[in-house]
């Protein structure tokens, strides 16, 4: 900056020295230009990434076995949950993509971080809202509830819960919508810096470190989802209600299947955090200064980059036809996005329900089901991204040779993925339900609060009145209080029955083989991540790149990230043996079958992996036919011959990078 009286000052170097200030409104202190930096900004983006990508990626899918069992919801349910994040993310796109242009990105990178934190805060509400979770600690309290059947009686019992109007976990039907409306919240944030903070650092960073910067803040993306699964498997310990109860009058453990940990307490510790965050976004300039070292590379440029102008601007409307038909007349480009949908869904599958299918195949806790898959698939996809990227750059591979390494990786993908399918263990016979289920007793049971007893026949029953029990025994030597019911005359063979659902033995190398094909799976998937975004970048003009970044993000959310949750929650529902009911009405699944439940999922992921690569082959193809164009208008033009030069002018970067 030139001193004060200097007569080479100028309004450029005032302007400039301007555009650079950070701080909030007229609070802008000389000593924080030094944090107008790229640098500065790459790292609170992959702060909040960190942060976002530990809830979404990683802390989400590790507890939502157990918020289906506190909200009494289904597989289907908990799907709009996650898929509810997809939605806050459509709901701002076009909004935060207009402004990437128009107004002050770092300011709208604040807002939307901010709220979503508060997004993530609200999640955790519902805890407060509920009542103190009733696991049915009462035994033996006459014919209803987890009680046993005393004596025969001649018609039912009706529950006065039900009579009064207002069955077991009704309030938390309404507070479901605090979660919903929790995770279209939290998705404002993802949605802003994929999309302008994106755009924004890629202004203000040297060509040659953007790519650099792109995937450190991707592998803060990656890690945090890893710490997700752990910091979800530690709180999942903690039972749900320790701030409200004395935990030493906890007569349940977490191996039990009422057992609820501690699902709000991860939402909460990140929430805040997040709130935090978002202001020293507010503080940062509209503009940046250039790196030194790209005024070296492109002398004509000033040191502070300029916002797009719009002198030349069709207007939005106009412009938004031009180039959206531009890019879906882009036959490469279509090809792609079907194929990358149809891997998105398949991710999302995988994700969101590994750990379920983990807890239910093998009959582990949430917390050590949510431990092993966040140790295992999380370090899958980072080395295969890491090893993706490596290759794609090694090698140089573009065009059809970033199709050719994609179809391979896809192929064994699905070749390592298929190994799950001898992987399904044995399932226990379930009773057909509350209603009748020994009409020989009469005994009249209450579907509320049910505790699964394992009969001596091997059966599961809702509870020991289904089982027709007249006798209770407390099991000495055991660290928590263990019941064994006497007497029960509903079973097929013997009369005795143990507190919990029965599980019959996993032998040991199925699990060892399913967690081995789960961190291949995420391998091979992870390293189709750097070539498919390369052909996708490339096969547009330079001008509608973000144009066309935009269409595949709405496209893959509206047909792959909202429904996969749904329609993968609707076949595990399939599978389930026993439901959780209140005063008739269907709650959340306790016991599954589990080979239907693996054989449903797997088949629904081989489903979608087959239109992937049957798009991916396709776009193969028609790489090969546009190099094969490209290089007969080369030898044309060589040779002389005028019109194919009007072939080779209008060629799309398809074609130039289509180099077989």
């Amino acid at each position: 900056m030139a001193e004060k009286g200097d007569p080479s000052a100028s309004k450029a170097d005032l302007a400039e020295e301007k555009a650079v200030e950070c701080g909030i409104g007229p609070v802008k202190p000389r000593w924080m230009r030094r944090f107008a930096d790229v640098r500065c900004m790459v790292a609170m983006i992959c702060i909040f990434n960190f942060l976002a990508s530990s809830i979404h990626f990683g802390y989400l899918n590790g507890v939502l076995t157990t918020i289906e069992k506190q909200f009494g919801i289904s597989s289907y349910q908990s799907g709009l949950i996650k898929s509810c994040k997809e939605i806050g993310e459509l709901c701002v796109v076009l909004f935060v993509a207009y402004l990437g242009g128009k107004g002050h990105r770092p300011v709208v990178l604040g807002v939307t971080i901010f709220l979503t934190g508060v997004g993530f805060i609200m999640l955790a509400i519902p805890h407060y809202l509920l009542d103190p979770y009733d696991y049915g600690s009462h035994q033996g309290n006459g014919t209803l509830g987890a009680g046993l059947c005393p004596a025969p009686i001649n018609g039912s019992v009706a529950d006065p819960i039900c009579l009064a109007g207002s069955g077991t976990g009704s309030s938390s039907n309404t507070l479901i919508y605090f979660m919903y409306f929790g995770m279209v919240l939290s998705g404002f944030g993802q949605s802003a810096w994929t999309t302008i903070g994106i755009s924004y650092m890629d202004d203000h960073a040297p060509k040659k470190t953007s790519p650099m910067y792109y995937g450190i803040i991707y592998a803060c993306g990656s890690a945090a989802a890893a710490l997700g699964y752990v910091v979800s498997s530690v709180f999942l310990s903690f039972f749900v209600d320790f701030d409200k109860v004395d935990t030493a009058s906890v007569t349940i453990n977490p191996y039990d299947s009422r057992w609820i940990g501690a699902w709000w307490l991860g939402f909460l510790c990140v929430g805040v955090p997040t709130v935090i965050v978002s202001f020293p976004f507010f503080c940062f300039p509209k503009s940046l200064p250039v790196p030194d070292e790209e005024e070296e590379e492109d002398g004509d440029e000033k040191n502070v980059k300029q916002e797009p102008q719009s002198g030349d601007d069709p207007g939005i409307i106009k412009g938004i036809f031009v180039q959206g038909r531009s890019v879906l007349t882009n036959t490469v480009y279509m090809v792609m996005l079907c194929a990358s949908i149809f891997s998105v869904a398949v991710v999302q599958g995988f994700t969101l329900y590994i750990p379920k299918l983990v807890e239910v195949n093998f009959g582990l806790t949430a917390s050590a089901a949510s431990l092993y898959t966040g140790a295992i698939c999380i370090p899958g996809s980072i080395a295969g991204v890491l090893t993706g990227g490596f290759v794609t750059r090694r090698w140089k591979l573009r065009g059809a040779k970033c199709m050719k390494f994609i179809t391979i990786c896809a192929i064994l993908a699905i070749a390592t993925g298929a190994l799950m399918w001898i992987t399904p263990c044995d399932s226990s016979s379930v009773a057909s339900g509350v209603e009748q289920s020994c009409p020989s007793r009469g005994c009249a049971c209450s579907d509320n609060n049910p505790i699964p007893v394992c009969g001596a026949d091997g059966t599961t029953y809702y509870s020991a009145c289904v089982a027709g029990c007249q006798g209770l025994q407390l099991l000495n030597g055991t660290a928590f209080p263990t019941y064994n019911y006497t007497d029960c005359e509903c079973l097929q063979s013997g009369t005795w029955a143990l507190q919990g659902h029965c599980s019959t033995p996993c032998p040991q190398w199925k699990f060892i083989l399913f967690m081995a094909s789960a961190f291949c799976l995420a391998f091979f998937s992870g390293m189709q991540i750097s070539p498919s975004y390369q052909v996708s970048i490339r096969c547009v003009k330079v001008e509608e790149k973000s144009f066309a970044l935009g269409i595949r993000h709405l496209l893959q959310r509206l047909l792959a990230n909202i429904p996969a949750p749904v329609y993968f929650g609707a076949v595990i529902d399939a599978a389930c043996t026993m439901w959780q009911r209140s005063c008739g009405s269907l709650k959340a699944c306790w016991v599954y079958d589990r080979r239907q439940f693996a054989y449903g999922y797997f088949g629904l992921m081989c489903g979608l992996s087959g239109g992937m690569i049957i798009f991916v082959v396709a776009t193969w193809a028609v790489l090969r036919h546009q190099w094969k164009k490209t290089k007969k208008a080369k030898l044309r033009a060589a040779n002389g011959v005028p019109e194919s030069m009007t072939l080779m002018m209008t060629t799309t970067a398809c074609n130039k990078m289509a180099d077989a």
